[in-house]
């Protein structure tokens, strides 16, 4: 089994980290030919598994229709939900 058959099996087992480096590598044609719209395919689901990163790309690619329609509500929903996990997250060291 090669790298993009490994990724692949674990990105369709449920593991986001592999959708992510899956997307990826669809989206830079690294061990696979390159495909804009299954890159964003894997960015998306690995999105809708939880992984802020692609939250915020999903985001970027709505607003500026790259590997899918164009769409400023998807754009919008997708940087809320990014929005709404790091919001919670305390970058303040001070206490």
């Amino acid at each position: 089994m090669n790298k993009f058959e490994a990724m692949k099996a674990k990105a369709e087992a449920g593991d986001s980290q592999a959708m992510m480096e899956l997307a990826t590598m669809y989206e830079n044609g690294n061990h696979v030919r390159e495909d804009q719209r299954l890159a964003f395919k894997w960015y998306e689901k690995a999105a809708q598994a939880g992984e802020p990163d692609a939250m915020l790309y999903v985001s970027e690619l709505y607003e500026m229709g790259d590997g899918v329609k164009q769409s400023d509500a998807k754009a919008a929903y997708w940087f809320a939900k990014y929005e709404e996990i790091m919001g919670d997250e305390d970058f303040d060291d001070e206490e």
